[in-house]
């Protein structure tokens, strides 16, 4: 509830809140012909938090400083294939395409418009 001020500030105190939820998981798909091994798979993930922080006295709240509301939503699909070259070595090569977005929405902002973005990258790995 206090708040350790700096040089030249004033003591103050705030309350703050913070709930975060959280799901994701996980597909994949494994076939294995006589040639080695593929796999098909995708994952996903998505979060959403809600963030308030408030001015107190005697730890009764007397505003809020910031309020947020956030979403986060990321997933990916994949493919890698595995193949024995000779006795001895392996080959491993893979693909993955990943797309993220998420949106933040300041509550305290007069027309409390989101504020968000996004991504979207692909990967290829090569191994022995």
């Amino acid at each position: 509830w206090l708040n350790m001020p700096g040089e030249g500030q004033v003591v103050r105190q705030t309350a703050e809140f913070d709930r975060r939820t959280a799901v994701g998981g996980r597909a994949q798909l494994v076939w294995r012909p006589a040639l080695g091994e593929v796999t098909v798979g995708w994952d996903g993930r998505a979060d959403r938090a809600d963030y308030t922080r408030q001015t107190t006295l005697a730890r009764v709240a007397v505003s809020t400083d910031h309020g947020y509301d956030a979403r986060y939503r990321a997933g990916g699909g994949f493919v890698r294939v595995r193949r024995l070259v000779g006795a001895r070595l392996g080959l491993d090569l893979g693909a993955r395409l990943d797309a993220l977005h998420y949106d933040v929405q300041d509550r305290l902002a007069p027309a409390g418009a989101p504020n968000g973005g996004g991504w979207l990258w692909a990967g290829t790995a090569v191994g022995a």
